[in-house]
């Protein structure tokens, strides 16, 4: 997991830039969620290639699971989508 802790203007967050393995499951949401605890900073930033295609593809409930787990620990979510994609 590719990540780098940034502060900025007295906010702190995380920043997941790139990762081998990509965002597709529950437990891999809860390895993010882990390293916010590890870093007491519940703000992260998601470059759109650390996730799945399925995180795309709706049907497959895994954004909304996602995001419903950020929700519950209380963890603000942004994710950065180049304009390629």
């Amino acid at each position: 997991m590719n990540y780098r802790v940034v502060n900025k203007n007295n906010n702190k967050y995380i920043e997941f830039i790139s990762d081998l393995r990509k965002l597709s499951s529950e437990q891999d949401v809860l390895d993010y969620i882990s390293k916010c605890m590890e870093n007491d900073i519940y703000t992260i930033i998601l470059h759109s290639n650390v996730l799945s295609e399925d995180f795309f593809n709706l049907k497959t409930g895994l954004a909304g699971m996602a995001l419903q787990k950020f929700i519950n620990y209380n963890v603000k979510v942004a994710v950065i989508i180049e304009d390629e994609e």
